[in-house]
């Protein structure tokens, strides 16, 4: 696999040579192509911008894209509505939505943020996405239009995370450039890497681009906008989104350049004092259980797979994974059964290690409904404060 990944020899943000690659480099398991792949890491010096120093190409991510269930999912959680609210309400503090009359969001996924503005205002609403499950969602929604059969200019581009994803960055900016009008206005919501901390989420396969407030600013005002609006905003209970976030509007017209700031040292870092302090607590966790009791994840996700991968687990009698996704029920992955959360007491794990911060009170109240007490050790803990 990794012999067919391409190397990044310049910064996609400012085109610099000064990059540091593969400061580190982590492995992922593709549950969805049963497939493990490592991805290293860098960071340009110059912008800040750290990014995949290796990238597997545009085939093998929209073929991974296409198998991911998780963008495919019709109806909005709860945890997307509290979402799209904060976005609207940042916009909305921001912009005059009596001054545009159209928008266009790209990734629109199955609609849900653009019923939402549809709801609140007379707007005229464009969508352009590559799914063609999410299209033909999309296509039955009236008085929604397809921007790639009927394009026109808008007042308004949305990106909520979308912009992480890309590769061809330049090329992208120029796709928004021909899609705005002069007047108008871009709405963007990224993971927020510029605070590297115990909250941060793990890096993320599909994620090319990690960005902070500096590299985004510099890199649209160089390509004609100048920012009018940012705010850093913290999710630390809602799975939809990355805990951390840069919600920014550009508008058209260059801005002035962005102060440097350095702190290569701070993510050269990052690794060795959260992933890895991690990791040597899981270790020391499974030294003090030993052989002679059962473990089991929950649930059956990409970070119980990179704890699978990196750490000893044949330390542990390791049983497999509990998972409430019933696709998941019966699937193995990296070698280890994924059972149902039904299967709790008839398994009945002397130990179960909680990989989600979001869903772990749901999951700890799950184990209690069932009446069983296995020793319960949680992710958010071991990664950032050592416990055990």
């Amino acid at each position: 696999m990794d012999n067919r990944l391409s190397e990044l020899n310049e910064c996609r943000i400012c085109k610099g040579l000064n990059i540091k690659k593969n400061i580190f480099s982590k492995p992922f398991y593709l549950s969805n192509l049963n497939q493990k792949i490592i991805i290293q890491y860098g960071i340009c010096i110059d912008c800040q911008y750290i990014f995949q120093s290796n990238y597997v190409g545009d085939d093998f991510l929209n073929k991974y894209y296409h198998k991911s269930p998780m963008y495919r999912n019709n109806d909005p959680t709860i945890y997307d509505i509290q979402s799209i609210n904060r976005q609207i309400e940042f916009v909305k503090r921001n912009l005059n939505f009596d001054k545009i009359s159209s928008c266009l969001e790209i990734g629109a996924h199955t609609g849900h943020f653009l019923k939402e503005l549809d709801k609140r205002y007379n707007i005229k609403i464009h969508y352009d996405e590559l799914s063609n499950e999410a299209l033909k969602i999309l296509n039955k929604i009236k008085g929604f239009n397809d921007f790639r059969q009927n394009s026109e200019k808008v007042d308004l581009i949305i990106l909520r995370h979308v912009l992480e994803h890309i590769n061809d960055l330049d090329m992208f900016v120029e796709y928004l450039n021909n899609s705005l009008t002069q007047k108008g206005f871009i709405f963007i919501e990224v993971p927020d890497w510029s605070i590297l901390d115990k909250h941060t989420d793990a890096f993320i396969f599909e994620h090319l681009s990690h960005f902070n407030e500096k590299c985004l600013i510099d890199f649209f005002g160089s390509k004609g906008f100048k920012i009018m609006a940012i705010e850093r905003a913290i999710n630390k209970n809602d799975p939809s989104t990355p805990n951390r976030v840069l919600r920014l509007i550009f508008s058209r017209d260059l801005g002035p350049p962005h102060g440097d700031i350095k702190f290569l040292n701070h993510f050269n870092s990052y690794y060795e004092k959260k992933h890895k302090f991690g990791i040597n607590n899981l270790n020391k966790i499974y030294s003090k259980i030993g052989k002679n009791k059962t473990v089991a994840f929950f649930p059956a996700s990409n970070l119980s797979f990179t704890a699978i991968i990196e750490s000893d687990i044949n330390k542990i009698n390791f049983i497999g994974y509990f998972d409430s996704d019933e696709k998941k029920k019966g699937q193995n992955y990296l070698e280890f059964k994924v059972f149902s959360p039904n299967q709790l007491k008839e398994i009945n794990p002397d130990v179960i290690f909680i990989f989600s911060e979001a869903y772990e009170p749901e999951i700890r109240e799950l184990i209690n409904s069932v009446n069983i007490s296995p020793k319960i050790y949680s992710y958010t803990k071991i990664f950032s404060e050592g416990e055990y």
